[in-house]
């Protein structure tokens, strides 16, 4: 039920914490200063996922037409943003843009969802609890990140994450 949540959580926790390392060993140094962008795109991706299921539900019901007005403004908004931040910021401002609009975009299908579903926030458990789990996972990697090596600082990170998706039983 939440595997694509569970799954996008290592890499917002990847590119939290080692998206200068991925992007130096990927494409090479002189494209380290890029890190910042794929950190910011990390956490898109996360309410990407968090779209998927809403999409779905969404996307096959009778009341698609109430939702069209939304994906509109969406992706007005996307463009508005894009039209702002990218001559000041570059890529990163494009980065910012696309972290807004998918948290919005969740932000929207949630509140369609309730409406056309009946969902509660109390259906909303298992998010939570992942969210929650991810809140501990960054925590704690940012206590110890400043004292271990990196091959050790991956290998925590896996095994805290995995540690506390088996406390919580997701």
């Amino acid at each position: 039920r939440f595997i694509m949540i569970a799954i996008s959580f290592p890499v917002i926790i990847a590119t939290t914490f080692f998206s200068k390392e991925l992007i130096t060993l990927i494409f090479g140094l002189e494209y380290a200063m890029s890190a910042p962008a794929l950190t910011i795109l990390g956490w898109s991706y996360a309410f990407f996922a968090l779209n998927i299921p809403a999409n779905s539900i969404l996307g096959s019901s009778k009341e698609l037409k109430k939702f069209l007005p939304l994906l509109l403004a969406i992706l007005l908004l996307n463009i508005f943003l894009n039209y702002l931040l990218i001559p000041k910021y570059s890529y990163i401002g494009a980065a910012i843009a696309t972290c807004v609009v998918m948290f919005l975009g969740f932000i929207g299908r949630f509140y369609f969802l309730r409406k056309i579903i009946q969902l509660r926030i109390s259906e909303l458990r298992g998010y939570l609890t992942l969210f929650f789990i991810l809140g501990i996972t960054i925590g704690s990697i940012s206590l110890i990140r400043s004292y271990v090596l990196l091959p050790i600082l991956i290998i925590s990170t896996i095994v805290i994450y995995i540690f506390w998706l088996y406390i919580f039983k997701v």
